[in-house]
């Protein structure tokens, strides 16, 4: 009984995590760049990142006040 009840539990376990892996969506890939430039974020911010990414260089356009 002790091993049946066991198996229930990681049968169930497994079923859980595929679930868990079939319902994330992947990464979107952040590019390398080389030290002179940063990356920059473009498009919609969904879900703590940005649609896609670029490398550019690093410019100070924020106009507002602190």
């Amino acid at each position: 009984m002790k091993t049946l009840s066991i198996a229930f539990i990681s049968v169930f376990l497994t079923l859980l995590a595929l679930r868990v892996l079939a319902t994330t969506e992947p990464l979107r890939p952040v590019p390398r760049c080389q030290e002179d430039v940063v990356i920059i974020g473009h498009g919609d911010f969904e879900r703590g990142r940005w649609t896609s990414y670029a490398c550019g260089p690093a410019v100070d356009d924020y106009i507002g006040g602190y």
